[in-house]
């Protein structure tokens, strides 16, 4: 698989090799690779996770990070680099065609750089296994438990989303089927590979586009849903589940598994609109995530102005008319008359 290129930086911030071609250099069979998705949005919040990583993990020396870009510019790919150098890391910027979602209509509350993750399996042609994480998130254990998950047959382990189940009737599964939050994924990529699994999420994204409420999970549950394994619940502890009245709502847990998760969570996964960089925040670990920002390095941007405000609500209220007009086609299409 032919990218635009690979950045691979080493110790001290060296540039072990600028490449064209990934299957030219094939990961070794110890590392862990990560994958991640950033536009320039995002990256700050990047760092913060995989410094949550690098924070709690033996096996600093066997990590293997690949960021897939969506969007970020050189200073961006500089901070990177940067932080990379400062703990020694082995990092990989993967670049793909810009225009590959041209035409994908997109929640007010999403970016591009999310729909990137689809394309894991053919970016990242040599690779046979990875973790896949969203940016708005924090580790507190050791990524290496979460990485010697055996997935036996499935192509893929997340974590149930009792909450996100609602779309299954919007992707045509049975509502009782488990719906999975694609914030954490634990992927066999051979498995995505040789059952064609890219192809058709990408022609289900297509296929409904402007109908879908998170996108490329609803399309992941569609098509991956019944080969995906359901992984411990402290591997992906989303903000819903710290709403006490709602957390037995999970099928797939024990009583005893969800408290356990939420007092010792693997994965603090800061979901919704509100984030833990947000004043108006009020997720029980928002404090942890603050402590993260006061690290050097990183730059915070504000997100509170009133600009940033007034584009999010152009945007919301963009998404929300074309997903109504979508629904109303779908689901009330007017039958052509026959000629007798």
């Amino acid at each position: 698989m032919k990218l635009l290129s690979i950045i691979k930086y080493g110790e001290a911030g060296r540039v072990l090799s600028v490449m064209q071609d990934l299957a030219s250099n094939a990961p070794s069979d110890s590392e862990i690779n990560i994958v991640l998705s950033s536009d320039d949005q995002y990256v700050h919040y990047l760092l913060i996770a995989i410094q949550s990583i690098v924070r709690h993990t033996k096996y600093a020396n066997d990590l293997c990070f690949y960021i897939l870009d969506g969007g970020l510019s050189a200073e961006s790919i500089k901070s990177i680099a940067d932080y990379a150098a400062l703990h020694e890391l082995e990092v990989h910027i993967v670049r793909s065609d810009p225009n590959r979602f041209q035409g994908i209509i997109l929640p007010s509350y999403l970016t591009k750089a999310c729909l990137y993750r689809v394309l894991i399996p053919e970016l990242l042609g040599n690779v046979d296994k990875v973790i896949y994480i969203d940016c708005d998130l924090l580790f507190m254990r050791d990524i290496a438990d979460l990485w010697g998950i055996n997935l036996g047959d499935h192509a893929l382990g997340a974590v149930e989303d009792p909450w996100g189940a609602k779309n299954n009737l919007i992707i045509a599964r049975p509502y009782n089927k488990i719906y999975f939050n694609s914030g954490v994924l634990l992927m066999n990529l051979k498995k995505f590979r040789a059952r064609g699994y890219t192809r058709k999420i990408l022609s289900f994204l297509e296929d409904n586009n402007g109908r879908l409420p998170t996108l490329d999970q609803d399309a992941l549950n569609a098509v991956v849903g019944d080969d995906s394994m359901i992984i411990p619940l402290k591997w992906n502890v989303i903000s819903r589940a710290f709403e006490k009245k709602d957390v037995y709502l999970y099928r797939m847990y024990a009583k005893g598994e969800i408290i356990s998760a939420l007092k010792a969570p693997g994965i603090i996964h800061f979901t919704g609109k509100n984030k833990p960089w947000m004043r108006s925040c009020v997720h029980p670990h928002s404090h942890t995530y603050r402590r993260n920002l006061r690290q050097p390095l990183i730059d915070f941007p504000h997100e509170n102005g009133l600009l940033h405000k007034a584009k999010k609500g152009i945007k919301t209220v963009q998404y929300f008319l074309i997903r109504k007009v979508n629904y109303l086609l779908f689901y009330f299409k007017i039958p052509q008359s026959q000629e007798h």
